[in-house]
């Protein structure tokens, strides 16, 4: 395509372009209506469509980008989420193993309790025996 600087042809003025795709003379007001060249229309045509390639593009980048981002955060939620599990895991053996230990304290209580229960009822007996053989020699 060849850039050609636009002139008015019956005052050789500078052409500016209107809103609805016309050209004017600045200086004389003449208007003009460009004749495009059909190699020109396929040249626009073949822009337009590589512009929204172009956009197809972007919008495809974007959409990767949101699906990296979505399964990263994914990724890390799953990690905190083990982690998490981890930790709760731990406290409750934590507890259980706190459990254990207080029953097998309660079970040595309760076994020395017993010892000094059946101590002091044969202290009992033999004190009482003593006191009935008191009893008897005098």
């Amino acid at each position: 395509m060849e850039l050609k600087k636009l002139r008015c042809s019956n005052c050789d003025g500078a052409l500016k372009q209107s809103d609805d795709g016309r050209y004017y003379c600045e200086s004389c007001g003449t208007s003009y209506l460009l004749d495009k060249d059909p190699e020109d229309v396929f040249s626009e045509k073949f822009d337009q469509l590589t512009s929204q390639e172009n956009l197809a593009r972007a919008a495809q980048s974007i959409k990767t980008g949101s699906r990296k981002a979505a399964i990263l955060a994914i990724l890390v939620l799953t990690v905190f989420m083990i982690i998490v599990m981890i930790m709760v895991s731990a406290l409750l053996r934590n507890e259980s193993i706190q459990r254990a230990e207080a029953e097998r304290s309660r079970a040595v209580v309760s076994s020395e309790m017993a010892e000094r229960e059946s101590d002091f009822y044969e202290e009992y007996d033999r004190v009482s025996q003593h006191i009935e053989e008191q009893a008897e020699n005098t």
